[in-house]
Order: C-alpha cells, then structure tokens, then sequence
C-alpha cells in the first residue's frame, strides 16, 4: 500500500476516534443503528458507517423487522459494508469491536481508546 493510502487510512481512522468522543452518537448494540422514539443509537461500527457515509459511496435506509426499526447502511444492519472496510482497513479487528461494544459493554470512549493504541502501534501502516 502507498503512503498516500496508509495516510489516508489513519486520517479516517482518527476521524471515526474524534466522532466516537465526540458524544454525539448515543450507543446500541446487536445493530449498526436502530432508531427508537425517532432518536438513533449506534454501535461503534454504526458511527463509522454514519461519518463516512458518502465517502464510501454507502446507500442508507430506514427498514423495519420484527417490529423494530433499523437504519441500514448498504444492506447491512449489523456487519460493516465492505465499502467502508476498503476505506478503513479494519477486517480484521471487525469481531473485536463487535464484541467489545455488544458483549462487554464498553463506552465509546473504550473502543476509541482501543483504536488509538492500534493508530500507536503502526496497524493502519500496513
């Protein structure tokens, strides 16, 4: 990968730690984003999808199943649109960040600290 594309990768990656500080998303999980009362609440992945939204060229929808309503972001309710993969080149900590927002429960300030020791340790250099 150039420079220019690994620069490009962390920028992005540093941009989705601000938004995940920035406490303008409220925090759900099972779904990227599930909208209740007309408010929207989002996973860690959901926020991505939502500020890079147009960059990764992302159709985003209302749908409703079971009852529930959800925002999909290029048909995927709760998995990272492969778009947004290319861009943020996060494969491979997809299932880590899943289970660090559902299973235990940690903040976005967690996750975003997760990130910037990954941003420290030269992953997104790869």
């Amino acid at each position: 990968m150039t420079k220019n594309k690994t620069k490009m990768k962390k920028d992005r990656i540093i941009q989705w730690i601000a938004a995940l500080r920035s406490g303008r998303y409220k925090k759900c999980t099972g779904a990227l984003c599930r909208v209740i009362h007309s408010n929207r609440y989002y996973c860690c992945l959901g926020v991505a999808s939502e500020e890079f939204l147009e960059e990764a060229d992302i159709l985003r929808e209302e749908i409703r199943v079971d009852g529930q309503q959800f925002i999909t972001f290029g048909d995927n309710r709760t998995n990272l649109n492969s778009n947004l993969d290319d861009l943020l080149g996060v494969a491979r900590l997809e299932q880590i960040l899943v289970h660090m927002n559902d299973t235990e429960g940690k903040t976005f300030i967690e996750i975003a600290d997760f990130l910037e020791s990954k941003v420290q340790e030269g992953y997104f250099d790869e």
